[in-house]
């Protein structure tokens, strides 16, 4: 437990860049949101149908975009276990007392321990302009935005892992930034896909953006699902953590 608070702390200490890089990202979310609004005006004046209005839709990417901003460090999991496993890094972790994947993942969360707060507060500040922010909701939403931090960071590092098996790891991480921009619900809000699609609103990506959209919404029980989809892919983590480790030490390191 002593280790990752100090990875916490380590990353702290590096705040100063986070936050630059975590306010640069949001001078995008007004032009982001203009773009939205413009494209969805236009659509639904030209009687397309949707299940839901502008000021939702703006509201949700509201959300989306600063969570985006605020927890876009995870992505950083995938190169970091990819250079520690090429660049033969991994020993010092092997001979060291230390879990690799939870020092690893303390770390990541010592990058977004401020960011996402930061980014939460000024959703709130931005919400004011179009409805009063229910102060249990908005505790939940940083909850939940936390789950969905962990669910990304789970899935970025065993992408990471595959570094063990294949060496193309970053063509497949960048395969996956596309995959996740539309099943996450950061390109298009899950609730306008059509009826028989909306099972994709279930989806461990929709844990990252969708799910927390909703659960300010008042939709809490998505909070259970991001829950489970932590331990699942958490577990799955650590276990092809642990197989991926018994090749690396037959090959020498």
């Amino acid at each position: 437990m002593k280790i990752c608070r100090i990875s916490i702390f380590i990353e702290i200490r590096k705040m100063k860049q986070y936050i630059i890089n975590f306010f640069t990202s949001l001078m995008y979310v007004p032009i982001s949101l203009l773009i939205y609004y413009f494209l969805y005006r236009s659509i639904l004046e030209s009687g397309v149908k949707l299940a839901a209005d502008v000021s939702e839709l703006m509201a949700y990417y509201t959300v989306v975009l600063f969570i985006r901003a605020a927890v876009s460090h995870a992505m950083r999991a995938v190169y970091d276990v990819f250079t520690d496993i090429n660049d033969g890094d991994l020993d010092l972790w092997i001979v060291c007392p230390v879990s690799y994947p939870f020092v690893r993942f303390f770390r990541a969360m010592g990058s977004v321990i401020v960011t996402v707060p930061t980014g939460i507060l000024l959703l709130v500040a931005a919400m004011c302009f179009w409805s009063q922010p229910d102060p249990v909701g908005v505790l939940l939403l940083l909850v939940s935005t936390f789950l969905g931090f962990t669910v990304l960071y789970a899935m970025m590092f065993l992408l990471g892992l595959l570094t063990f098996w294949i060496k193309t790891v970053l063509t497949i991480r960048d395969i996956f930034w596309g995959i996740l921009s539309i099943f996450s619900g950061e390109l298009i809000p899950l609730q306008l896909l059509p009826e028989k699609l909306r099972f994709f609103a279930w989806n461990p990506l929709a844990s990252v953006y969708y799910m927390p959209a909703r659960v300010l919404e008042g939709e809490w029980g998505y909070l259970w699902v991001q829950l489970a989809y932590v331990v699942l892919l958490g577990g799955a983590a650590l276990l092809v953590w642990r197989v991926g480790l018994r090749k690396y030490e037959s090959q020498g390191g």
